[in-house]
């Protein structure tokens, strides 16, 4: 997979050609610009990410007709938002509509208890903080996976097997999991685990029709297990960024 190439390889430019080649195809690579961030200082970076843009959307803009016929036809293959094998924002919104109120109200009062121990982990650990520091090849891919992960379920609606790109986080969560200065890469792997698990049952259980009258009660949790694993992953996205601008703006 590509995004597994830009986070090997440290080329700049063999880097901008990998983003432009796989963002022509399919449009959510184009989030793989994150990898500028790695950049020594702020002009670099706004000079990668000019450069690497003008050339994708350069390439469109002579494709617009073709693109044009691609979504008159989105209606044919949009994914209904409340299925189980729909990875996105919608799903979770949609999902709401259908379920109890007291059921909404609980998971919300769990959530931000869960949401502030995870913010309170991420903002105290020193490798989430360096992570854009050192680029090494798990700080890269880490990175890369979270930004593939995030575009894809805020901005389009997805099939599950988007849910691939979890595996990124791997590699980090494994070589910061000894020696970190608290558990935060073990819970992540811990949440990664429990919700593959958890998808697979459900997904399993769709397939074969086993219980046809909870089908928008599982959509609903599965919904509910994706927002819970993506949510810290953007805590993580946010609090880097910002970090970077703010070393790099007061450095």
């Amino acid at each position: 997979m590509i995004i597994f190439l830009i986070a090997k390889f440290r080329n700049i430019y063999l880097n901008i050609f990998f983003i432009i080649l796989t963002s022509t195809a399919k449009f959510y690579p184009i989030s793989l610009n994150i990898i500028f961030l790695f950049s020594k200082n702020l002009r670099n970076f706004f000079k990668y990410l000019f450069l690497t843009n003008i050339i994708i959307f350069g390439i469109l803009f002579f494709q617009k007709e073709s693109l044009i016929k691609i979504f008159q036809n989105k209606s044919l293959i949009t994914i209904p938002p409340t299925i189980t094998y729909n990875f996105s924002f919608s799903g979770i919104l949609n999902s709401l509509t259908n379920m109890n109120g007291l059921i909404i109200l609980f998971i919300t009062s769990f959530f931000l208890f869960y949401i502030f121990i995870f913010t309170k982990k991420i903002l105290s650990n020193n490798n989430i903080l360096s992570l854009i520091d050192s680029s090494i090849y798990e700080n890269r891919l880490f990175l890369l996976s979270t930004t593939v992960l995030l575009f894809c379920y805020f901005v389009f609606t997805n099939w599950i097997y988007r849910e691939i790109f979890f595996l990124g986080l791997i590699p980090w969560i494994l070589k910061n999991n000894n020696n970190s200065n608290n558990n935060l890469p073990r819970l992540l792997l811990i949440l990664l685990c429990l919700k593959f698990i958890f998808t697979t049952i459900v997904v399993i259980v769709d397939i074969n029709n086993m219980f046809p009258n909870l089908k928008l009660i599982l959509s609903f949790f599965k919904h509910s297990a994706d927002f819970f694993t993506i949510s810290p992953l953007f805590i993580i996205f946010f609090i880097l960024t910002i970090n970077f601008f703010k070393k790099k703006i007061y450095s």
